[in-house]
């Protein structure tokens, strides 16, 4: 699905090369979503401008080339896990739509495009998940991690235990 806003104008989108016409003053940011399934890239004069998300906007010029990869690559994604200091046990469970990854608690595979979760033991506080170098935001994460598996890449997490408190 797309749309030319502020206008809110739909446009179809075809496979293929298309040709878009809009009006610089009043409708030139061309609005990309996907629904229910994540886009893997758009690129915009050769250069990726978003990956890996359900939504994009591209403030469009004259003569621009877009370029909106719906599909992922079939191809299997490692992901190797490491912790901070004290945090090594506080992955409970590795999971995907299609139910549990096999996690031996350093690494695991899985299909690219595919959104996988990291489950944490409540008695952790995760402070910082950082994958690929990228340190994630955590500011919604309630003992549950996703992202969309794009490629190869490390994943480094800082946890610490919560303390027992007497009464």
């Amino acid at each position: 699905e797309a749309s030319l806003e502020p206008l809110g104008l739909d446009i179809e989108l075809q496979e293929g090369e298309q040709t878009v016409k809009f009006s610089p003053e009043f409708g030139n940011v061309l609005s990309i979503g996907s629904g229910d399934a994540p886009i893997y890239k758009v690129s915009v004069g050769g250069e990726t401008v978003m990956s890996c998300d359900y939504e994009c906007e591209v403030e469009l010029e004259e003569g621009m080339e877009v370029v909106i990869d719906q599909a992922f690559p079939d191809v299997d994604c490692t992901y190797t896990v490491t912790y901070g200091e004290g945090a090594e046990n506080c992955i409970e469970e590795v999971y995907t739509g299609d139910g549990a990854i096999d996690f031996d608690g350093s690494k695991f595979v899985c299909k690219a495009g595919t959104q996988v979760t990291l489950s944490f033991d409540p008695s952790y506080k995760v402070d910082a998940i950082t994958i690929g170098g990228e340190e994630q935001d955590l500011s919604y994460m309630y003992g549950e991690y996703s992202f969309i598996a794009v490629e190869d890449a490390a994943i480094h997490i800082e946890a610490h235990p919560y303390g027992d408190i007497t009464f």
